[in-house]
């Protein structure tokens, strides 16, 4: 039987993460030396970035273009000369006209359902509070308990009366990406973006296993300062000493010096 693509993926990662654990990642023990913006925030988060230099990059090819679950290769073949992380809120949001009646149901009895645990795990608490004050509390929140479920009912009940919206806004979904520049040739540069894997969490935000993301770095430019080019493209005009006045786009020349003849003559 034939091995499956899916297998053949998780073999690859599986040989991705085992080399990896062999290359001599670069630490970041003073991000301010580096062309780089926004580490300390996304790290706090629970991502993990594996840097490397530019020199090893080669031996990654076999594993390039292929999305893995664990692990992610941000910048092959665009060795960064600068760095930027920041961070999206992301959201969906469906309005009543696209909610079907069914579907409507369906949600808010999960709903319902969520708020019945609760009242579950409230009142087997009754047996563990001795204080008058605890007791007070835990009668006010089983109220509020029963309020909000009288009311979801009576939504459900009677959808003619309410508008209902579906939406994951106050969720606090945030995805973090990677913003980085790099050489197309000596003078030039790009940029390009990609998203981060995340951690994995629970419901209550709990990480419970943690993805990896592989940006490769040259370490000799992002040493530097590339928020400009025009020191560098000043200099390279310099050597053309004929140039155009056309304001739009002016044109640059300079001769073509000779290549020097090493033939020896004839003896």
């Amino acid at each position: 039987m034939k091995p499956s693509a899916r297998s053949k993926t998780r073999l690859l990662q599986t040989q991705l993460l085992e080399l990896l654990e062999s290359m001599p990642s670069l630490l970041v023990n003073q991000p301010e030396a580096w062309d780089i913006n926004g580490p300390q925030h996304f790290l706090r988060q629970g991502y993990r970035v594996h840097y490397l230099p530019t020199e090893v990059m080669a031996q990654f090819a076999p594993f390039a273009g292929q999305n893995f679950e664990k692990v992610k290769l941000i910048n092959y073949l665009q060795p960064a000369v600068k760095l930027t992380y920041y961070d999206k809120h992301k959201y969906w949001l469906i309005k009543s006209p696209q909610i079907g009646a069914l579907e409507r149901q369906t949600e808010i009895d999960r709903y319902l359902s969520l708020l019945e645990k609760q009242q579950g795990k409230l009142l087997s608490r009754q047996l563990d509070i001795l204080s008058p004050g605890g007791e007070t509390r835990l009668q006010q929140q089983l109220s509020a308990l029963e309020a909000e479920q009288t009311l979801w009912q009576q939504i459900r009940d009677q959808p003619q009366a309410w508008e209902l919206v579906m939406s994951t806004y106050y969720s606090e979904y945030r995805y973090w990406y990677i913003s980085w520049k790099y050489h197309l040739d000596a003078l030039t540069f790009d940029n390009a973006t990609a998203h981060l894997l995340s951690p994995i969490r629970d419901r209550s935000g709990q990480i419970l296993s943690t993805k990896l993301n592989v940006v490769f770095v040259d370490t000799g430019a992002i040493l530097l300062t590339h928020d400009h080019q025009h020191k560098q493209i000043a200099d390279y005009l310099a050597g053309f000493p004929v140039r155009s006045h056309d304001l739009k786009g002016q044109l640059f020349a300079r001769p073509i010096l000779p290549t020097q003849d090493t033939d020896q003559p004839d003896s």
